[in-house]
């Protein structure tokens, strides 16, 4: 019998809540913010952006 990702882990996982793993997967894996707004349908940037918070290292010396 398949077991669900609720049962295994014991925590109630939303459709919300894949969409935001997979935004932070995108940036840990290096994808850029434009193709990321695309994938999950940002019509704003600054949406996409909150993503890159959690790996915020990587942006560090982008400017630099």
């Amino acid at each position: 019998m398949l077991t669900t990702i609720s049962e295994k882990t014991g925590m109630k996982v939303t459709p919300h809540m894949l969409r935001h793993s997979w935004g932070y997967y995108l940036v840990d894996i290096g994808t850029d913010l434009r193709t990321i707004q695309d994938y999950l349908g940002h019509k704003d940037p600054k949406h996409t952006v909150i993503y890159t918070q959690i790996a915020r290292s990587r942006f560090n010396n982008l400017w630099k």
